[in-house]
């Protein structure tokens, strides 16, 4: 009876450390599962962040699309494409724009156009032609100053052409005549490279020139215009970069 008691006993230990064995097994096999289940986790995390940013930048693109239409649809004078070579030539980064002044809406006289735009930053200025000639300027601010000139760097003002797809900056390193605006009239250029009379749907005393800002891009003459110096205005439009 003893023998069978000390064999029992021998058989339930071996039984309980088999079973312990098992357990510990289980135990890891469950651990396994966890770092599996954990490593999933994190994938899918990773996939659902790259999904989110490739979301947000299709958005983005589409709000930048929209934007882009809504400017085009405003101007009378640009094409989506031109709005879009201005706005590179401005910066690399986006930017928008925002129309504050349409002559044939507005007036075309400059206490009007100084009225709505005096002390804006960033500014872009689109005159079209009777003739359909297309061009402007971009000044990194616009106001009256009563006729002075002023001394700006030629990276941040300069002339542009919408047929030449073509932005032409100052042959000077500092342009000691670089912008001049009264309540009549607006001129760029130490050559008065662009020179815009108030009224300028009503007689052709604006005109252009290409001494200063336009020659070490190999424009001459008046070809801004088209080889014409002097032009009547059948639209002036003016943006505002924000």
């Amino acid at each position: 009876m003893s023998q069978k008691i000390d064999n029992l006993e021998v058989n339930y230990y071996k039984q309980l450390e088999q079973n312990i064995k098992d357990q510990s097994g289980f135990t890891e096999q469950i651990k396994d599962l966890a770092k599996q289940i954990e490593s999933m986790k994190e994938l899918l995390i990773k996939q659902i962040d790259s999904l989110k940013l490739e979301n947000q930048n299709q958005i983005q693109q589409l709000q930048n699309q929209i934007t882009s239409l809504q400017e085009n649809q405003l101007s009378n004078i640009t094409q989506f494409d031109e709005l879009e070579m201005i706005k590179k030539w401005i910066s690399d980064k986006q930017i928008n724009l925002k129309l504050i002044h349409r002559a044939t809406a507005n007036g075309f006289q400059f206490e009007k156009i100084n009225e709505k735009c005096s002390d804006k930053c960033k500014v872009i200025l689109l005159v079209k032609t009777k003739e359909g000639r297309r061009f402007g300027f971009y000044a990194d601010f616009f106001k009256n100053y009563n006729g002075l000139w002023q001394r700006q760097n030629p990276n941040i003002i300069f002339l542009f052409s919408l047929e030449l797809k073509q932005k032409y900056t100052s042959n000077e390193s500092n342009c000691q005549e670089a912008f001049y605006s009264s309540s009549l009239n607006i001129l760029l250029g130490q050559g008065r490279d662009f020179h815009l009379f108030t009224n300028s749907n009503r007689n052709d005393t604006s005109y252009v020139n290409q001494k200063s800002c336009c020659q070490k891009e190999g424009l001459t003459g008046h070809a801004l215009n088209g080889g014409i110096r002097n032009f009547t205005t059948s639209e002036v439009e003016i943006f505002e970069v924000v």
